[in-house]
Parts: structure tokens; sequence; C-alpha cells
């Protein structure tokens, strides 16, 4: 991840790991009701005071409710309004430790949506290793375990994780173009409306006025401001970054934050399970947040430098081109695609503009620019020998090699894949090694692959020759 991808991740970390403290301190004298209305009030004050110095997200705001107020309403239910009460009433039944078990199962629940998604975030067989692990490392963590009368009360942090789930994703995959600032200033003012009306309604007294009253009331401010405002911000900003699977993998961080806090705070001990759970947790953080292979990274850089050659595209008409070409076997999503052209644009490869779309809203439409022009170019006059023996990172260059101005350049791409197709030795197996029919049909059709790869490189390159050029 970038550094500033890491910082909204710190910060995240610190939004969702401190909650477990203030809360059970701020419910010393507020009701559940009272502390989520109060808790949600405060971040949204908080977030409307920064909406003023930003014009960008103040215009976001109004275009979010105008054209995604079902997206809004449903991240404001899922991320504000439902895990506040469901976390704080489980706090009265259910211990920390395992609350925070529950909660960071979001990450999984994220990862199982996402593989019935057709734009979903891809979670291969490493990152998928990374969250079992992470997850024994949760495990070893928080440990602690409840009576049997209150295993009934762990489904209210359960449903909370899953709320967050949903709320990531929908951020994720309808709210992504959206300025963050605006996204989380509207889903908190939204949420505030019906916390505070249940207030207004809910008998008794909606606070308890004691010793414990001052304490209370920092650890609410600190909890909205800092945590459901501040922290928020950064989680909203950080899913709409790297993808919802990734961003929410700082709940499994936030859980050694609270271990922290615990011993330094409330003076619990510090026993090996703990650090044991703790360095595995860490680790397979930070596997899971380790970035894609370099190769697969140039692939899809080219893909979309040389689409974008040929004309200005929206991010979905790219992708459906981008897999088009590499076949179904290889689709593109939005989880990789996304921050492929934020780094592209950041680099000055490419240029985004807002255009009106045939039927909705404006849509973003991505350009090359001068520099990705020739960015591309050096790319397909100099690839590297994979790009050239790689079968898959061949093709992707051919699919653009017509974008070359010269002929003679064009020419020498095609003779370095002819020669490495002709070199002694090429082929499944050696001849002669022991297999099966379906070994012999691997070599069979190989060959044949081959041979008509090697037939179509000489005709091409002899075109291309300036013995074959008409002024010849």
């Amino acid at each position: 991840m970038r550094r500033g991808d890491l910082g909204l991740g710190a910060a995240a970390t610190l939004a969702l790991g401190v909650p477990f403290l203030l809360i059970e301190v701020a419910q010393r004298s507020f009701p559940t009701t009272t502390m989520a209305a109060l808790r949600v009030l405060l971040a949204a004050v908080t977030l409307g005071a920064l909406l003023l110095a930003s014009q960008r997200a103040r215009t976001d705001v109004l275009r979010l409710v105008t054209t995604r107020p079902v997206a809004a309403a449903a991240v404001a239910l899922h991320a504000a309004l439902l895990p506040n009460l469901l976390i704080g009433v489980g706090e009265r039944h259910v211990p920390t430790g395992p609350t925070a078990i529950l909660l960071c199962l979001t990450p999984v629940w994220i990862a199982i949506a996402s593989a019935f998604l057709a734009n979903g975030d891809p979670v291969d067989l490493r990152h998928g290793g990374a969250l079992v692990a992470a997850a024994i490392g949760v495990t070893l963590v928080c440990g602690a375990s409840a009576p049997t009368e209150a295993w009934g009360w762990f489904l209210l942090p359960l449903t909370a994780s899953a709320s967050y789930a949903v709320a990531s994703l929908v951020v994720r995959h309808r709210l992504s173009d959206f300025h963050p600032l605006a996204v989380t200033a509207v889903e908190m003012t939204l949420a505030a409306v019906p916390l505070l009306a249940a207030v207004a309604l809910m008998p008794g007294p909606a606070v308890t006025v004691d010793e414990t009253f001052p304490l209370a009331v920092v650890a609410l401010v600190l909890a909205g401001v800092g945590c459901s405002g501040l922290g928020w911000l950064a989680n909203t900003a950080l899913a709409q970054r790297v993808g919802a699977v990734r961003s929410s993998v700082v709940s499994y961080t936030a859980v050694v934050l609270s271990v922290v806090l615990g011993v330094v705070v409330l003076g619990e001990p510090l026993t090996p399970q703990t650090v044991t759970g703790s360095v595995v947790l860490v680790v397979s953080v930070w596997v899971f947040l380790s970035p894609r292979r370099m190769k697969e990274r140039k692939v899809l850089e080219l893909s979309i430098l040389g689409f974008l050659s040929e004309e200005p595209l929206h991010a979905y008409e790219l992708r459906k081109r981008i897999s088009s070409l590499n076949g179904h076997a290889q689709p593109v999503s939005d989880g990789a695609l996304t921050p492929a052209l934020r780094r592209m644009e950041r680099a000055g490869l490419l240029r985004a503009s807002r255009e009106p779309g045939s039927s909705g809203p404006p849509r973003k439409v991505f350009h090359l620019t001068d520099a990705g022009e020739d960015e591309l170019l050096r790319r397909l006059t100099d690839p590297n020998d994979v790009d050239i023996t790689n079968s898959s990172r061949y093709f992707t260059l051919l699919a653009f090699l017509d974008r070359l101005p010269d002929p003679e350049l064009q020419r020498a791409v095609l003779q370095r894949r002819l020669d490495f197709l002709e070199a002694p030795g090429r082929g499944f197996f050696t001849p002669g090694a022991p297999g099966s029919r379906f070994r012999t049909g691997m070599n069979e059709m190989a060959r044949g692959i081959s041979m008509v790869e090697r037939r179509w490189l000489r005709a091409a390159i002899d075109d291309l020759s300036p013995a074959s050029s008409p002024s010849q």
C-alpha cells in the first residue's frame, strides 16, 4: 500500500480500536440509544464543519443525495445506525474480547460477498489464507470466554460485523466516485435523525448524572468526533482507494490496539498467548495487504494505456474491453482497475474529465496524456524478455503493437518473439519422456499452435521489411 493509504489505515485502526474502551466508559452515564445518537450527532457536526473547507465535497453532497439516495441511506443504516446500537447493547452482556473477534469477521463477509459480485474485489488463495491466519491470530489475542447464559448476545456483534461489510461494499461499488467527506457527512447526518427521534420517544432518563458523568462525557466526545467522525472518514476514503476487503482488514489491527489499551489503561495482563496472537495477526495483515506481483500490474497498465490511446473511455467500458482482451479466464475487476487508474492518473499518464452520460449522472472519462502516450510507446518499443516469452503478456503487447508508428520497430518486436519460439529445446516435455496420452496430446497441441504462430510471424515480418514496402 502507498504511504497515504497506510496513514488512512492507521486512522481507521484508531476509529475501530478505541471505541471498545470509550463505549464502555460512556455507557456508565448514557443509555445505549442516547450514547449512539449523541455519538453520531457529534460526528455529523464535525464532518459538517469540515465541509466548509471543501467546495468539491459540498458539491458531492448535493449530487449524492439527488442521484444515489438509496445507497446513501444504506450506508447510513449499515455503517452508523445499526452497528452503534448493536455494539452498545452487546457490550453490556458480552466481554470486549469476544466482541472484537466477531467484529473482525467483517473482511470475511466482504470476501464471501465479493465472490458473487461481477466487479468484486479479487481474493486469491494467498489472500484467503491470510484471512484464515488472521482469524486465528484474533482468536489467540481475544480468547476471552463468556458465561454460557451470555452466548445469545453474541449475535449482536456478529450482526454488526455483517452490517459493516454491507456498508463497505456499498461504498466501494456504488459511492467510490464521490468525495469521502461527502459520503461520511451524509451517512452520519441520515443516521442521526432516527437515533435522536428514538431518544425523544425513549421512556426514562436520557442520562445519569453521577461521579462518572464527566469521564463519560469525555469518552462520548472522543468517540463521536474522533472515531465516528474523523476515523470513519479515513475508513471511507480507504475503502474507496484500496477496496472493501483490504480496507476492512484494519479491524484486525484494531484488536491489537484494544489489547494495548487494555494493558496500559485497564491493567490487563499481557500473556504469551496474547503476544503470539498479535504476531500472527500483524504478519497475516502484512501478507494480505502486500501488492500483487508487479508483472500483473504491468500487464493491466499496458492494456489501459493501449485502449485509451485509441479513444477516451469511462471505467466501465474500459473494464469490458480489457476483460474481452484477457478472456474469461482472466477478467479484470473494479478492485484491480480502479486503483490502477488512480495510480496512473497521479503519475500523469492519464487525466480524467466529467462528461454527460447517455442516461443518468455525468461519468468520469479517462484520457491518455502526452506522458501516457510516451510511456505506451516506450513499453511497446522495448519490452522486457518476459513480455516476449510469456504468452498472455505477449498477446497483450501484440494487441497494441500497431500503435507503434515505425514498421521497423514493430518488426523488431515480432522477430524477438519468433527467435524465442524457434529456440531449440522448447516445449512442455522433452521428446521421449514418459507420459500419458494426455501429455502427448499437450505436446501435439503446443507444436500445432507454435507452428501456426511462427508461420504468421514470418509473414508479418516479411510484410514489414523495407524490401516489401510500396516505396521499394
